[in-house]
C-alpha cells in the first residue's frame, strides 16, 4: 500500500503539492476561528450529583447557582461609609447592565462580602442559566472594568476569558521559542537547510489540519481550550519525528539508487508501515480519553488522536510528494561545517556491550526507574481553578485577595438542593443543617431559601474547598436526612465527584490502551512476548514521568526557573492525561526500533545481531527524534499556565527516558535475556518470513 502511495506521489508530485498548499491555506481560514469556539474549565462530569444539583437549581431560578463574576471594589472611603456605598452601587449598576448577568448582589455593612478590615468589598454577578459560555460574559466584564481604578474583575467567567486569551498568547510565544530551536536542531541532525525545513513544514501542516477539524467538531461537541495546547505540542513532535525517519531513509536510498521513483518506493515500503503503526498506536492511546465524560479529557482525546493520525497521513502522502519534487536537492544548502558524514558503528558496539551483561543492566535500569517513580505514591490531587492562570491575571489576583482578606469566598460553599415537591421523610433541613454545622469544615449553614419547587441550603466553608476536611463535609452532607430528596453541589462536591467519575471510567480507558497496544504490536511483530515486554517498559517510563511531576510541581522545586507557584498538589485529571500521552509516545519509538530489528532478523541475522543492527540503524535517529520532540513539547514550559507546564515537563521527561534508558539499555538487555523467546507466538498465529541471506553491519 505504501509503495503504491509513493509511486503515485512520484508521478503526480507537482499536483499533490499544489493541492496540499491550497488545502492548507483554506484550512487556515477556518482553523483560526477555533479559539472563539472552544470552552475552558471542562472538568465536571455532567451526570454527577454536583452537576445535577446545579442544573436543578438553575432550571428553577433561571440563573447560575454560584456567582460567575466577583468584582473586588476598593472605594476611597470605607465600605460602610456613605461614599463607599455609593461607589459600590455605581459599580453594581454597571455590572447589572452587562449582557448575560442575571442578578447582582452588593455587600451589606459588615457582611460576608466586606473584607475584615472594612476597606474592600465584593460585588457578585450571577450569570443567566442559559449562558453556556461564561468566557463571553467574562470578555464583556473585562472590557467594562479593565483599567478602572479601584475595581478588579475576578470569578469563573473572568477566569475563563483570561484562560482563552492566555492560551492564544502561549501559542504565539511557543512559536517564537520553539520554531528557531527546532530548526537549528534539525539543521544539526540533517546537516542541510532544505532537509531541516521539511519536518517543520509537515508539523505546521498537521497542526493546521487538526485545528481545522476541531473547529468543525465544535459544531457537534464541546471542545475544551486545553486541547489546543496539547494538539500543538503533539503535532509538532509527532510530525517532526515521522519526517525525520522518512527523510533520513530517503537520503540513504538516493545514495544507493539515485533520486528515482524506486528510491521513494523503497523508502515508503520500509518506513511507511512504521509511521502507520506508530500513528495508530498513539491515536488509540489518546482516544481512550474519550470514555471520560469530562470535556477536558475527551477533548484532548479527540484532538490528540486526530493530530496523530493526520501527522501520519501527511507524512505518507504530502511528504513523499515534496521529496519527489526535490529529488537530490533534498541535500542542498548544506553548510560546509555540517556536511553529511558516514554512519558510525558506535550504536552497534554499544548494543553488543549491553547484551554482554544483560541481567545487571536490566536490574540496575529497572531499579533506577522504579525509584524515580516512587514519589508518585505520595501524590496529592486537587481541582483546577484560577490558580492555573498567570500571576498577573486579575481573576487570580482577586482570588488571592479574597483568601487573605475576607472571612470566606462566596463561591466556596456546600450547596444542598432540596426537592420540595418530592416525598418527605422524618428529617428536616433545620436538623440536618445543625448537624452539618458541627463539622469543623463548615462555619455556618444558612436557612433554606425556596426557589420555584426547590429549596436551597448553603453551607459556608471554613476550610479550603479542596481540602480533605471539605471533602469529608460533602460526604457528611450527603449522608444526612434533609427531609426531602437532596442533591449536594459546590466546588468541594465537584472535586469529590470528579475523583469518583475518573476512578469509575479509568479501568475501561486502561483496557483500551493496553489491549490496543498489545494488538497493534502483535500484528506488527507476530510475537506475543514483545508486546508484553513493551507494556512493562512503558509502565516504567510513565512511572518516571509521574515521579518527576510530584518532585517538581507538587513539592515546589524550580519555581523560579520554571516561573510557577506550586499549589502543593496536581490536578486530579493530570495522571490520567499524562498516562495516555506518554504511554502512546513510549510505544512510538519502540515501533521504529522493532521494525529495524525485524528487518535485520528477516534478512538472516541471529537474534543478538539483529538487535545490535536494529539499534545501529535507528539509535541515532531515535535519539534525534526524542530530542526534537522534547524541545517541541518542552517549549510549553514557557506557557503561563501551570497545567500546561506540567504536561510539557512530564511528556519531555518520558520521551527522553524512553529514548535513552529504555531503548538504549533496557530493551537490548531484555531482548538478550529473552533470546528466541522474544519472538515466540503460538504456531497457528505465526507468519514468519524465511531468512533471505546473512547480513553484516551496515
Amino acid at each position: 500500500m505504501f509503495e503504491e502511495i509513493a509511486h503515485r506521489a512520484y508521478l503526480h508530485r507537482g499536483r499533490w503539492v499544489a493541492i496540499s498548499v491550497l488545502g492548507v491555506f483554506g484550512a487556515v481560514v477556518i482553523a483560526a476561528g477555533v479559539f472563539d469556539a472552544v470552552k475552558p474549565f471542562g472538568f465536571r462530569d455532567p451526570d454527577s450529583e454536583s452537576s445535577r444539583a446545579f442544573n436543578r437549581l438553575e432550571d428553577a431560578s433561571g440563573e447560575k447557582a454560584l456567582p460567575g463574576v466577583l468584582l473586588l471594589v476598593e472605594p476611597q472611603a470605607r465600605v460602610a461609609s456613605a461614599d463607599g456605598r455609593r461607589a459600590i452601587q455605581r459599580t453594581a449598576r454597571e455590572l447589572a447592565r452587562i449582557e448575560g448577568i442575571a442578578r447582582v448582589v452588593t455587600p451589606a455593612p459588615h457582611g460576608a462580602l466586606t473584607s475584615e478590615n472594612g476597606r474592600l468589598a465584593l460585588v457578585e454577578g450571577f450569570l443567566e442559566a442559559s449562558e453556556d459560555d461564561p468566557s463571553e460574559v467574562g470578555d464583556r466584564v473585562l472590557s467594562t472594568f479593565e483599567n478602572r481604578p479601584g475595581v478588579e474583575a475576578g470569578g469563573e467567567a473572568v477566569a475563563s476569558s483570561q484562560l482563552n486569551q492566555t492560551t492564544e498568547d502561549d501559542l504565539r510565544r511557543i512559536e517564537l521559542f520553539a520554531a528557531p530551536i527546532l530548526f537549528l536542531l534539525s539543521l544539526l541532525i540533517f546537516r542541510g537547510l532544505v532537509a531541516a525545513t521539511l519536518p517543520l513544514i509537515v508539523g505546521a501542516t498537521s497542526i493546521i489540519l487538526t485545528l481545522f477539524m476541531l473547529k468543525l467538531l465544535t459544531g457537534i461537541v464541546e471542545i475544551d481550550v486545553f486541547a489546543i495546547n496539547i494538539v500543538t505540542g503533539l503535532g509538532l513532535g509527532l510530525a517532526i519525528d515521522y519526517s525525520l525517519f522518512v527523510v533520513s531513509r530517503y537520503r540513504e536510498e538516493i545514495d544507493r539508487q539515485g533520486a528515482t521513483g524506486a528510491a521513494l518506493r523503497s523508502t515508503m515500503a520500509a518506513v511507511g508501515p512504521m509511521v502507520g503503526f506508530s500513528g495508530l498506536t498513539v491515536a488509540v492511546a489518546l482516544v481512550s480519553l474519550v470514555v471520560f465524560p469530562q470535556r477536558f479529557l475527551y477533548s484532548i482525546g479527540i484532538g490528540g488522536a486526530l493530530v496523530a493520525l493526520l501527522s501520519a497521513l501527511v507524512v505518507v502522502t504530502v511528504l513523499p510528494a515534496l521529496l519527489a519534487l526535490l529529488g537530490d536537492r533534498v541535500n542542498a544548502l548544506a553548510p560546509p561545517g555540517l556536511q553529511r558524514r558516514t554512519g558510525s558503528r558506535r550504536w552497534y558496539r554499544f548494543a553488543r556491550a549491553v547484551m554482554r551483561h544483560p541481567l545487571p543492566v536490566v536490574t540496575i535500569v529497572a531499579a533506577v526507574m522504579i525509584v524515580a517513580g516512587l514519589p508518585f505514591l505520595r501524590v496529592a490531587l486537587t481541582r483546577a481553578d484560577s490558580r492555573v492562570l498567570p500571576a498577573d491575571a486579575s481573576a487570580r489576583q482577586v482570588d488571592v485577595v479574597i483568601k487573605s482578606k475576607f472571612a470566606a469566598n462566596p463561591s466556596d460553599q456546600i450547596v444542598v438542593v432540596l426537592d420540595t415537591q418530592g416525598s418527605a421523610s422524618a428529617g428536616s433541613p433545620q436538623a440536618a443543617g445543625r448537624e452539618l454545622v458541627g463539622d469543623e469544615a463548615v462555619a455556618v449553614v444558612l436557612a433554606p431559601r425556596p426557589v420555584d419547587g426547590v429549596s436551597r441550603v448553603d453551607g459556608e466553608l471554613s476550610a479550603e474547598p479542596y481540602s480533605d476536611r471539605a471533602l469529608d463535609a460533602v460526604q457528611r452532607a450527603r449522608s444526612l436526612d434533609w427531609g426531602s430528596p437532596a442533591l449536594v453541589g459546590g466546588p468541594s462536591a465537584e472535586l469529590a465527584d470528579q475523583g469518583a467519575s475518573l476512578s469509575s471510567h479509568l479501568p475501561l480507558a486502561m483496557a483500551i490502551i493496553v489491549l490496543s497496544t498489545l494488538t497493534i504490536l502483535f500484528v506488527m511483530t507476530r510475537s506475543v512476548t514483545l508486546p508484553l515486554a513493551a507494556l512493562l517498559m512503558n509502565f516504567l517510563t510513565v512511572s518516571v514521568a509521574f515521579g518527576v511531576l510530584v518532585l517538581i510541581f507538587q513539592d515546589g522545586r524550580f519555581e523560579e526557573v520554571l516561573d510557577y507557584m506550586s499549589g502543593g498538589a496536581l490536578d486530579t485529571s493530570m495522571p490520567i492525561l499524562l498516562f495516555a500521552v506518554t504511554f502512546g509516545l513510549s510505544t512510538d519509538y519502540g515501533v521504529f526500533l522493532l521494525q529495524r530489528i525485524k528487518e535485520a532478523r528477516e534478512a538472516g541475522a541471529d537474534d543478538a545481531q539483529a538487535v545490535a543492527l536494529g539499534l545501529e540503524r535507528s539509535g541515532r535517529i531515535i535519539t534525534a527524534a526524542a530530542l526534537l520532540f522534547a524541545v517541541a513539547m518542552g517549549a510549553f514550559v514557557f506557557s503561563d499556565l501551570i497545567y500546561i507546564k506540567q504536561v510539557a515537563v512530564g511528556t519531555a521527561v518520558a520521551v527522553l527516558v524512553d529514548a535513552t534508558l529504555v531503548r538504549g539499555l533496557l530493551f537490548p538487555a531484555l531482548m538478550r535475556l529473552l533470546g528466541p523467546w522474544a519472538w515466540w507466538a503460538p504456531r497457528r498465529m505465526r507468519r514468519d518470513a524465511p531468512p533471505k541471506k546473512s547480513v553484516a553491519s551496515s
